[in-house]
């Protein structure tokens, strides 16, 4: 239980008092009690209050552990279909970069992963992580480590490319370090795949014609 609330002399406040709701605010603010993997979601309040904050947890992507962060934000953070990546590879093998593409496709397997370095405004917050899901698809999240309650608050300890690394290869995740046109495969097949994607909206759209 939280330390505001155990350390209070006395019986606990009453439920819609004050002093209750402000504890309520605080605790779920916070959202956990306890630490590292003993700790777990608090949410305090009537039925309704609690279901609202759990689809607002949902809503914004947070998450009790790394594996159940994933397994939330994926549905949302599919770049590319297993069908999207074959037609990637097909249409680029005679393209300036087809050698290096028709090599890449060998690495688009399930579980591969590369880690981007996070500029800007998220700096410090987290790491872009793409990988191949168990489908083939593949997927870029951002981790956010203040929305993983294992990982909150930890600062410096957790921001790091090599704790990641760690933490998802205990969820048999693969990082595969032979580099293409000088990034790490999977990475490689991220940005071509983007690349080639947009240039592909862009033709699109010079054929259309004006309908309004």
């Amino acid at each position: 239980m939280a330390d505001h609330i155990k350390n209070m002399p006395g019986k606990y406040p009453e439920a819609g008092s004050p002093e209750y709701n402000q504890i309520k605010q605080q605790i779920n603010h916070e959202g956990l009690e306890g630490d590292g993997e003993f700790g777990a979601a608090v949410y305090v309040g009537t039925k309704e209050e609690v279901e609202a904050l759990e689809k607002r947890d949902e809503k914004e992507g947070r998450a009790e552990n790394l594996e159940a962060y994933l397994r939330l934000n994926k549905t949302r953070d599919i770049w590319a279909t297993k069908d999207n990546m074959k037609e990637f590879f097909t249409n680029n093998s005679n393209s300036k970069m087809g050698k290096e593409i028709s090599y890449a496709e060998k690495f688009a397997v399930p579980g591969n992963a590369s880690i981007f370095k996070v500029s800007g405004p998220r700096e410090g917050k987290g790491e872009f992580l793409v990988y191949f899901d168990k489908d083939s698809n593949l997927v870029g999240t951002f981790i956010e480590y203040d929305n993983i309650t294992d990982y909150r608050g930890r600062g410096e300890n957790v921001s790091t490319s090599k704790f990641l690394k760690r933490e998802l290869e205990s969820l048999k995740f693969t990082f595969i370090d032979e580099q293409i046109d000088g990034s790490p495969a999977c990475k490689f097949i991220a940005e071509n795949y983007w690349k080639w994607r947009d240039q592909r909206i862009d033709k699109e759209n010079e054929k259309k014609k004006f309908d309004i």
